[in-house]
């Protein structure tokens, strides 16, 4: 999930959807056999958590790499910060067994 997402967000021009709806689908598998284990959504959402901080160490990198200015940085995060959002609607929905 993390390499997909990665892959989404490191692509310089246009943003393949594909990888991003590939990464849904991963968190919502994964929400979904978190429950089967017996998982509770806490716990299941706090891997996420963990998930996102190696995302934003890896987005240092990506805009250490690329030499963003601020407002690039910025941008990146954003669109970070609303694809992981996609990501924890689907893990949850996938706990519930909505997905």
């Amino acid at each position: 999930m993390l390499a997909v997402l990665l892959q989404h967000l490191n692509e310089e021009g246009r943003r393949e959807a594909g990888n991003l709806a590939e990464a849904t689908s991963a968190a919502a598998e994964y929400g979904h056999r978190a429950a089967a284990l017996g998982a509770s959504l806490s716990e299941t959402v706090e891997a996420l958590v963990r998930f996102r901080e190696a995302l934003i160490g890896e987005l240092a990198v990506i805009a250490r790499r690329r030499r963003l200015d601020t407002r690039e940085a910025t941008a990146l995060l954003v669109e970070a910060e609303s694809a992981v959002n996609q990501l924890l609607m689907a893990l949850m929905n996938g706990h519930a067994g909505r997905a």
